[in-house]
């Protein structure tokens, strides 16, 4: 259960500044009484445990907050997307999802909705495709696609987070893998198999994961029907 909010304290242990007394917070991590612009500028964490949080390294742009996403860190993957708003959260946030409304983000990041599709065929082989997608696309792009970047968040703007699935460093790129089946073909081809403009959703994804990782260009390469690649 959520924990109510605490509608009154003598003092926001960060900012000190009366005005923002009506709302307040409570820090994640060690329960000090914040006000709600610390709060949430924080990600959720006061200052000092914000500091305390390990970061693998600070890449300027970007801090590398966890490790890849694999089966072991997976529920410390799933609490660092809950700080913040991720690549996957815009489309939704803005309306523009077909699979997750604003209200449901909302409610994953304050832990009364399991936004976790472990265990959901299309996600499952979503990922289980994803490194072989991957290296097709660094065949057509002729470099090296590196993966297993990890969750990151904008140096500055801490509640920004990205998850990307491969870096082209020599042209600070970011590279976005996708899986669609043949009944969403007609969200990405033609009549006659030609690429179309990228699906809204993803779009927004990419676009917020090149701001958070401080990108010049972002690639997206998808898997369509298990047999087209684009």
């Amino acid at each position: 259960m959520r924990e109510p909010e605490i509608s009154e304290i003598d003092e926001c242990n960060q900012c000190q500044a009366e005005e923002h007394y009506e709302k307040t917070k409570k820090c994640t991590d060690c329960g000090c009484l914040l006000c709600v612009e610390c709060g949430s500028s924080g990600g959720g964490k006061c200052d000092k445990c914000k500091d305390k949080q390990p970061k693998i390294a600070d890449f300027g742009t970007f801090v590398l907050v966890s490790t890849d996403k694999t089966e072991s860190d997976r529920q410390k993957w799933l609490n660092e997307r809950r700080l913040g708003i991720g690549g996957s959260d815009v489309a939704a946030i803005l309306g523009k999802s077909k699979f997750k409304t604003p209200l449901q983000v909302y409610m994953e990041k304050i832990n009364e909705y399991d936004g976790d599709f472990a265990g959901n065929e299309p996600v499952e082989w979503g990922e289980r495709l994803e490194s072989i997608v991957r290296q097709k696309f660094s065949e057509i792009l002729g470099k090296e696609i590196k993966s297993g970047i990890g969750a990151i968040a904008h140096n500055q703007n801490y509640f920004m987070r990205a998850n990307i699935d491969g870096l082209v460093e020599d042209e600070n790129a970011i590279v976005e893998i996708k899986t669609s089946s043949e009944y969403r073909a007609k969200s990405w081809l033609d009549q006659e198999g030609q690429l179309l403009d990228m699906p809204e959703d993803y779009l927004l994804q990419c676009l917020h994961n090149m701001h958070v990782f401080g990108s010049d260009r972002g690639y997206i390469g998808v898997l369509i029907g298990g047999n087209k690649f684009r």
